[in-house]
């Protein structure tokens, strides 16, 4: 098979491959063959999907922070058009892969949804449940979370973050009602002509109607962390948002590198494997991805949601929760912190005691190094200022 081959290869032309490989490179036949695979990969879901029998709705769960080069987020679906088409630099105004993957499968979806009953579900950022199947389960440290497990345990004690502005959370099992309901919105919509073809509805569920900040957030994390510490914490309560990013580096220097620096000296001197210093750059990666978020804020539309409650009766309602102006954000944070503590960080309300035992001795540590750390401060600026002023009375004398 290979002799044939090359015997095919040396009887064409030349000026193939120049014009192939030459003038447009092997990258170009690449992206060509791709194009046409992910063409028919599209047609062929489009006709599976046509083919279903009594398929009433589509619903794409989508991230609500994909169309993130736009201040204000509609129920328009925005193409990616108008995205950059350069070579190395394929992101263009999207910050990660995972906006922009997300930003991707809603042009795909709009291209080739066709006839069929489609609508695309953008939650906002989704943390623990509010009641169902109990209250504060969770199960992955991403976004809040993770900030409010860092800063319980003692490890995380500053963010680059905006408190002032919305922090647009939302509680699991109500996003999950919300799609619910967004699914039967859509199969309504087709059925009484509510929408043309094309006309892909698009449902933002966010708490702006019921604002909490990342300020109101972190008080009322503190509020109950310090009620449910943790036995598992390596250091004591300490943590704070900081808008301004100088602010945010000198924290970490001090607070996060240097604390961590010393520790990994004295395990390294004890012959044990050192590991702080390789935690914290997991930690500073983890936060790099959500500065981009906790320092801007968007505006998101929600008529869609809010016209989707008024057409429930009732009873569904009830079934189907997800009125965010319901929620009473006190209680909640109570059962997520709680949450995070017992599926998270694997802490039982047993050890309850124990763990507070041991942050009273945390705090009474944590008040003597600062104590030591301030003392050091004050004396290293008095003999700097004494060196001067020396240096002062030599020069006039």
């Amino acid at each position: 098979c290979l002799t044939l081959l090359k015997r095919t290869l040396k009887q064409l032309p030349r000026n193939i491959f120049e014009g192939l490989l030459l003038n447009r490179g092997p990258l170009y036949i690449y992206e060509k063959f791709k194009d046409a695979r992910m063409q028919r990969v599209h047609k062929l879901c489009r006709v599976r999907l046509q083919r279903v029998k009594n398929l009433g709705a589509c619903d794409n769960n989508n991230g609500n922070y994909c169309p993130l080069n736009l201040a204000t987020i509609d129920s328009i679906v925005d193409s990616l058009a108008r995205a950059r088409d350069e070579p190395l630099s394929l992101l263009g105004a999207w910050p990660n892969t995972y906006t922009y993957t997300k930003a991707v499968a809603e042009s795909v979806i709009v291209k080739q949804a066709g006839e069929l009953p489609v609508g695309i579900f953008r939650p906002a950022i989704v943390i623990s449940t509010y009641r169902e199947p109990v209250r504060g389960w969770i199960d992955n440290l991403y976004g809040p979370t993770g900030v409010a497990a860092g800063a319980g345990t003692g490890v995380l004690r500053s963010i680059h973050c905006d408190g002032s502005i919305q922090a647009n959370v939302v509680p699991g099992d109500l996003t999950v009602n919300a799609l619910i309901a967004c699914a039967w919105d859509i199969a309504n919509r087709r059925k009484s002509a509510e929408e043309t073809e094309n006309d892909i509805p698009v449902y933002n569920y966010v708490s702006k109607d019921n604002p909490i900040t990342y300020d109101q957030l972190k008080v009322l994390s503190e509020k109950y962390g310090l009620q449910f510490p943790t036995s598992r914490a390596i250091w004591y309560y300490s943590f704070r948002n900081n808008k301004h990013k100088i602010i945010h580096l000198m924290y970490v220097y001090l607070l996060h590198l240097l604390p961590a620096l010393l520790i990994d000296t004295i395990t390294l001197c004890l012959g044990k494997e050192p590991r702080m210093l390789k935690i914290y750059k997991k930690i500073h990666k983890f936060m790099d991805v959500l500065n981009y978020f906790s320092t801007k804020e968007w505006k998101f539309s929600n008529d869609n949601i809010k016209g989707l409650l008024s057409k429930m009766t009732k009873e569904d309602r009830e079934n189907f929760a997800f009125d965010v102006t319901e929620i009473d954000w006190d209680h909640y944070f109570r059962m997520y912190v709680r949450g995070i503590r017992m599926y998270l960080i694997k802490d039982p309300l047993d050890t309850l005691p124990k763990a507070r035992a041991k942050w009273q001795r945390l705090y009474w540590t944590h008040q003597v190094v600062k104590l030591i750390f301030g003392y050091a401060l004050l004396r290293i600026c008095w003999l700097t200022l004494s060196l001067l002023f020396r240096n002062c009375i030599r020069q006039f004398a």
